[in-house]
């Protein structure tokens, strides 16, 4: 079944189903070695430099607009871990991708009472070997995290059909005992998502936008 395939289903009976958004998580496996490997590395440079691109929020991060990503993050080990988790959730939802393409990657750092502001990961479409890639996916991995729930909340807004006007549509990872540290989300570039203030410091995640070409 073809990715578009998926999302557009057209019945044999009078019925057309719209696409809708998801948010897919697992847990990373041998995520205790991942952590020792890249989170002294994180933090070290947390410590020694602070960048924040975003106006509305308040955290350290390595994302800085049209620059290269960072290598710390974005590794052939962590690009093969990206990729084995999105096979893996295409063979649950029954459809095969087109071409994929990790585009960018980077580290967020959140310390005690910092957040970010609701957002999505929509971006420019970019050329690679011939081929127009258009935003398509992200991930966010848990990498570290003391605090006791998720403080990833999604948001849809509305309205909706069969619904009452007005109410937007809300997914609290708080409410998923298994979100948490060593976590892996993926969800599309389009879905809007925020981070509510952080209670204990140091919370750490790295993020991944991937993109596709569309036939």
């Amino acid at each position: 079944m073809k990715f578009k395939d998926y999302f557009c289903l057209k019945y044999k009976m009078p019925f057309y189903k719209f696409p809708s958004e998801f948010v897919y998580w697992d847990k990373i496996e041998n995520h205790d070695e991942i952590k020792k490997e890249i989170l002294p590395k994180i933090l070290e440079a947390n410590k020694n430099k602070k960048n924040n691109p975003f106006n509305a929020c308040k955290f350290n991060t390595s994302f800085k607009y049209n620059e290269k990503p960072d290598l710390n993050v974005l590794n052939k080990k962590m690009s093969d871990f990206i990729i084995f988790y999105l096979e893996k959730m295409f063979k649950i939802m029954n459809f095969n991708g087109e071409k994929l393409m990790i585009d960018d990657g980077w580290w967020n750092v959140y310390d005690e009472g910092e957040f970010q502001e609701e957002h999505d990961h929509l971006d420019r479409p970019i050329y690679s070997n011939g081929d127009l890639f258009y935003p398509t996916l992200s991930v966010i991995y848990i990498l570290h995290d003391d605090n006791e729930k998720s403080s990833i909340d999604f948001r849809k807004h509305g309205p909706f059909p069969l619904m009452e006007p007005h109410r937007d549509m809300v997914f609290k990872t708080e409410d998923v005992k298994e979100i948490k540290e060593g976590t892996i989300l993926i969800f599309p570039s389009n879905l809007r998502h925020l981070v509510k203030p952080c209670i204990k410091p140091n919370r750490v995640t790295l993020a991944y936008n991937i993109c596709s070409v569309y036939k």
